[in-house]
């Protein structure tokens, strides 16, 4: 789905967070299994919350690339 769509789903439900298939799958080669990074959105001054498994602390304000606003292999994810 694009990005819009999983927006959408999430902010029917409180604590869903989205996801990128591609991220994923990159970090399953690597032996990460289950979301590899994730975003959550809030009403905060944080805006959206990029977490990863990979580091051990989150980023605020991420700021999405040409290629993840195009995407359309965006899932939600907890």
């Amino acid at each position: 789905m694009y990005i819009h769509e999983a927006i959408k789903v999430i902010s029917q439900e409180a604590g869903m967070c989205i996801t990128r298939r591609i991220w994923n799958e990159l970090h399953l080669r690597k032996g990460v299994q289950g979301p590899s990074a994730k975003l959550k959105l809030t009403a905060s001054p944080d805006n959206i919350i990029y977490v990863s498994v990979v580091e051990p602390h989150y980023r605020p304000n991420w700021s999405p690339t040409l290629a993840d606003l195009v995407a359309d292999d965006w899932a939600v994810c907890n």
